[in-house]
């Protein structure tokens, strides 16, 4: 499987906050499905060697080579009612400009994925060089999850992670999350596994390079080299500040990010949103510089 994207001072603030009567709107999510029947996704077998062309799965995702299977399954990892199933040599493809804009240039890309992995490493895959990609992130069965850091120009370095697939792991689900900066051409991969609350960044070090020069995010693909499940893709724009991830800015925020100063962000979307200062880190700071937009309507 692989896939082409404190104190009192601080409770007197907490208090305040929750009075305040101004919010600042924005949107967040860009795109997002669990590939449920009201969502256009019938339960069926989609065949696009069969078909000689590319077939439609639902919601203008593709089937653009071999087998995939939409299907109802009581182990959704977002409680939904069905997943897609992916055949060896399917490439499920899903073209995002409708969604996301070129002025979007700081986006989140999710989605749950489980398998036991290629039986080849990233450096022996073959990913089609016919279309520019920014992150690529491969599932390999002896080596696990591995990360591109790309050199801009087409290719890269793979890097090894900590997370391991294979037969054992084959079963359980697992949370991606890829924060793309279309600016700087760099990208940092999160992940969670289920049944844990605690996110790993996969990439420890400083952020990894997009492998061609992209400028937008116009797409995603997921090319399965084994037999693979894909669950609740969605595709999340920043708001620094929506540290609650509701799309608004306001006081619940507020309360939200001292309680994130007190204690660990979990999750990468919220954490980004709530450092609002952008110096690193959630810290009272956040909290007191929100307030006091809110306030002004700033």
């Amino acid at each position: 499987m692989n896939t082409l994207t404190r104190t009192f001072a601080q409770a007197t603030l907490a208090a305040a906050a929750l009075a305040i009567p101004f919010s600042l709107s924005a949107r967040e999510v860009l795109y997002e499905t669990s590939f449920e029947s009201a969502e256009g996704f019938t339960a069926n077998t989609y065949d696009a060697d069969t078909a000689g062309s590319s077939v439609a799965v639902g919601d203008s995702w593709s089937l653009l080579a071999g087998i995939a299977e939409v299907v109802a399954s009581g182990e959704t990892p977002d409680s939904s009612a069905q997943i897609v199933r992916l055949r060896d040599g399917a490439q499920l493809d899903r073209d995002l400009s409708g969604e996301v804009a070129t002025s979007d240039n700081e986006v989140f890309v999710e989605g749950y994925f489980r398998g036991a992995g290629s039986g080849v490493s990233l450096a022996d895959a073959s990913y089609p060089a016919d279309q520019s990609a920014s992150a690529i992130v491969h599932f390999s069965s002896a080596d696990g999850i591995q990360l591109l850091d790309g050199n801009g120009a087409g290719s890269g370095t793979p890097v090894n992670t900590s997370v391991a697939l294979g037969t054992a792991n084959e079963d359980t689900w697992y949370k991606l999350t890829l924060f793309l900066d279309f600016t700087s051409q760099e990208w940092d991969a999160y992940v969670m596994e289920e049944g844990s609350a605690t996110v790993t960044k996969l990439n420890t070090q400083a952020p990894l390079g997009f492998r061609d020069n992209v400028t937008s995010l116009n797409g995603f693909r997921n090319l399965a080299q084994t037999a693979s499940e894909f669950d609740g893709f969605r595709v999340v724009k920043p708001i620094l500040g929506d540290a609650n991830g509701d799309s608004l800015k306001d006081g619940a925020d507020v309360v939200r990010i001292l309680e994130f100063a007190l204690n660990d962000v979990t999750d990468p979307i919220l954490s980004y949103n709530a450092d609002y200062n952008g110096v690193g880190g959630v810290t009272e700071d956040d909290a007191m510089i929100l307030a006091s937009d809110l306030t002004t309507g700033n």
